[in-house]
């Protein structure tokens, strides 16, 4: 099973022990939890992903509306802990320190233009490709493969892939207090 595997590995993880090891083994508990309950959703859902985009389009909204119905209650923080969080901004600061990126302020965009964007929980996840380096999602823990990590803005973003669903947000994870 996957939290077997993945649980040794964080472990063995230089600096994850005692009260961070913690923390960590109830992150990746629930984020194996939100996948367990999307393969349930997909299970209920017609498989058509291997079709046109029309058909694409039509399976993403199913399995959207499922899981949206599986967890009609999430909101910000289920996943995201304060415990979480703040392990998290530990690590993002020290991957921004490291790499010298010096995030685009989130007001504006290209040319100055005013630019907010806001991720809410269990709404659909517009794609966004902001400037980043690699090397600040390495420093995140390991996420099981429905699940990816996206930034909007400085918040960061856990994503159901398949269903372009926010899952969970960590407001101020780049910037935020550590």
């Amino acid at each position: 099973m996957f939290v077997t595997i993945l649980i040794p590995i964080m472990l063995l993880t230089p600096g994850v022990q005692g009260r961070d090891g913690q923390i960590l083994r109830s992150f990746t508990q629930s984020v194996e939890s939100y996948a367990v309950l999307h393969r349930e959703a997909l299970e209920s859902v017609p498989m058509e992903l291997c079709g046109g985009p029309e058909e694409v389009e039509l399976t993403r909204s199913l399995l959207d509306s499922e899981i949206r119905r599986l967890r009609p209650d999430a909101r910000e923080g289920d996943i995201f802990t304060p415990e979480v969080g703040t392990l998290i901004r530990s690590r993002v600061q020290a991957a921004v320190r490291d790499a010298g990126w010096i995030p685009p302020d989130p007001e504006t965009g290209a040319g100055g233009r005013p630019l907010r964007r806001v991720a809410e929980v269990n709404a659909a996840y517009t794609p966004y490709f902001g400037p980043h380096p690699w090397s600040v999602f390495r420093a995140l823990p390991l996420l099981p493969e429905e699940l990816e990590y996206r930034f909007v803005g400085r918040d960061l973003v856990l994503i159901d892939v398949t269903a372009s669903l926010v899952v969970d947000v960590l407001r101020e994870a780049i910037g935020g207090e550590e």
